[in-house]
């Protein structure tokens, strides 16, 4: 007896691999199995695991992982890709498997956790992946603080997920020494709207403004027509303000739009609002200082000749 129809079927759905338990449901026996080995129409892959298709990238191990291993799940980069995660540039097939199992298997990075509960796990066209909340969390264990900051900030602006939802996931596994469980706590308070000390944006740009020949800004400046909202550095007698836009403030469009009212409101009563990023700061810090120097003193010099 050959490979059957419905084997090839099972192999497509595994990324091209069938369990030897597989074949032996379908009516093959193990003398079969084994002849079938030794005229290549079967590649031993893993115990028990055979390959029937060409691989076809990641994906294929992945797939052949969890067809294998006990309770296996995509996780960190593999969750990441299958979430459309654009900033995960490479597709790396990874899973997750319970802590007390010390699997390892081909081409497959295999990470071992006892904190995945069902509710981080969900069914994506067949394959179980852990949730996005969770894939931000596990990714928090593998990935520097801007890179998983500007993976957070995407997906808020996008609208497919919250800073509290984050969080709520976080609480749930945080322990003392899990990887990325610190790490992930000062990006998401840089983002909540709980009062926080200041963030690397805010030092890098309040070092640039401190630099520059001009009049020392107020900082956390009280709006004139709104004064329980705050402007992070205003010249007064310029009616001129700064904004570092590190979004710790943004855990939500509606809080953008919020912001974007204010700047329309600073026209309204005869305000600028200049906004910079962490990308502005770090990269063309000499140029931001230039701008905030340059408008600071044409503001200024106008004020006084309508005085």
């Amino acid at each position: 007896m050959g490979i059957s129809q419905q084997a090839i079927a099972i192999a497509v759905a595994q990324g091209g691999c069938v369990l030897r338990r597989q074949l032996i449901d379908l009516g093959l026996s193990r003398s079969a199995i084994d002849r079938l080995v030794q005229n290549g129409e079967l590649t031993p892959v893993y115990r028990g695991l055979y390959r029937l298709l060409p691989a076809e990238g990641w994906k294929s191990h992945l797939l052949a992982a969890i067809a294998t291993l006990p309770s296996a799940v995509a996780s960190h980069e593999s969750a990441a890709t299958i979430h459309r995660i654009d900033r995960i540039r490479s597709p790396v097939a990874a899973v997750t498997v319970h802590s007390r199992t010390t699997h390892v298997f081909p081409e497959v990075v295999v990470r071992r956790a006892h904190d995945l509960v069902p509710e981080h796990v969900e069914d994506n066209e067949g394959v179980p992946v852990t949730t996005l909340p969770r894939t931000v969390v596990d990714l928090a264990g593998i990935l520097g603080p801007s890179h998983i900051g500007d993976i957070i900030d995407d997906l808020v602006l996008e609208g497919r997920i919250t800073v509290e939802t984050i969080a709520d996931t976080l609480a749930v596994v945080a322990r003392h020494g899990k990887p990325g469980v610190a790490k992930l706590r000062s990006v998401l308070a840089e983002r909540s709207d709980a009062p926080t000390p200041m963030s690397r944006l805010e030092r890098r740009g309040l070092d640039i403004v401190e630099a520059l020949p001009i009049p020392q800004p107020v900082r956390e400046y009280p709006i004139p027509w709104t004064p329980h909202r705050r402007f992070d550095l205003a010249w007064p007698d310029a009616n001129l303000a700064v904004e570092w836009d590190s979004r710790r403030w943004h855990g939500s469009l509606r809080q953008m739009g919020e912001d974007r009212a204010r700047d329309r409101g600073a026209i309204i009563h005869g305000w600028a609002v200049l906004r910079y990023t962490w990308e502005d700061v770090r990269t063309r810090s000499f140029d931001v200082g230039h701008e905030i120097a340059e408008i600071v003193i044409t503001r200024l010099e106008s004020a006084h000749s309508a005085g």
